[in-house]
């Protein structure tokens, strides 16, 4: 075999290795050796962080579905960071927030790593939960999003996120990638820790939470292998769901997953980044590549479990 065909040969078994190898093994484990996650009701204090740039067709429903979340008022401290919006955005939030909101308006853009960090500094609460102005939180999803911590180990909880149904293949697209994607991270969580999360409903302990450099494109994977590098679990929880609607074009979508891509080559690129203090793994590889197909079901988790509403 010439190096040419061995490369094209290596390459498509790495692709068939991402694409059904890896999910094929992670679901057998977690099916024979894997345990669940035994979360404790609680409802430690929160504060509750949300980056908006230019949000203002969407800021008034985010902040209503907020303020009417299945949590203590009392417990629950909510930021809006305004990252440099030529819009409406914070004078809607400042309007609906009723004085339970505290909104921070920068006036210069400087990225959304930039606003969170902002918001971080504003507040003293030990738990952080990170959020974005289009997503839509189940009533009792911030209950169950920070369950998990009464685990100490446990320093980093995502939810999952589904895609409200629209009928295009933007649409249906989006709800493919993202159940197959949960269902992988139900079986690493089962497992241990999982690598990957989303940004829309994230919540860290403070104590493990380091500022972000403003160069950083995906603020949720970074923040989750420095979590891993100290030794702390990363985990699903497939109660706290969190609705957002798709694309609105193709040309939407592309750029998004362009700037994913990139913000996971950035960080391929950083070997400081990776979580050494941790048992590596092998999903780098996914993390590079375009979304896979369906998975098959998985056993013990299934997202039809959970409504696409957001109420």
């Amino acid at each position: 075999m010439d190096l040419a065909s061995a490369v094209v040969v290596g390459s498509l078994a790495v692709l068939g290795y991402v694409y059904l190898g890896y999910p094929v093994l992670v679901l057998m484990l977690a099916r024979g050796l894997g345990t669940s996650v035994r979360p404790v009701p609680a409802t430690p204090p929160v504060a509750l962080v949300i980056a908006a740039f230019n949000e203002a067709l969407v800021m008034a429903e985010k902040i209503r579905n907020t303020l009417a979340l299945d949590y203590p008022a009392e417990r629950l401290t909510i930021v809006v960071v305004c990252d440099g919006s030529t819009d409406e955005t914070a004078r809607i939030a400042r309007e609906c927030g009723g004085g339970r909101v505290r909104v921070l308006d920068d006036p210069v853009r400087g990225g959304k790593a930039g606003a969170l960090n902002h918001g971080v500094r504003a507040t003293t609460e030990d738990l952080l939960v990170f959020s974005d102005a289009n997503a839509l939180y189940r009533r009792d999803a911030l209950r169950q999003l920070v369950a998990p911590f009464a685990d100490a180990r446990v320093g980093l909880a995502s939810g999952f996120k589904t895609v409200t149904a629209r009928s295009n293949a933007i649409g249906e697209g989006e709800r493919t990638y993202w159940d197959y994607e949960s269902r992988l991270r139900w079986a690493e969580t089962c497992l241990g820790s999982t690598v990957a999360v989303v940004g829309e409903i994230l919540a860290v302990r403070r104590a493990l939470f380091e500022e972000m450099p403003g160069h950083v494109l995906v603020d949720d994977s970074y923040l989750c292998l420095r979590v891993l590098r100290a030794g702390a679990r990363v985990v699903f929880v497939p109660e706290a769901v969190s609705v957002e609607g798709p694309a609105a074009t193709r040309a939407g979508e592309l750029i998004r997953r362009r700037r994913i891509a990139a913000g996971r080559f950035q960080l391929l690129c950083a070997p400081r980044q990776w979580p050494w203090a941790r048992r590596r793994s092998s999903r780098r590889g996914r993390h590079c590549s375009p979304a896979p197909p369906r998975c098959s079901t998985c056993p013990g988790w299934s997202s039809s479990r959970f409504s696409a509403s957001s109420s």
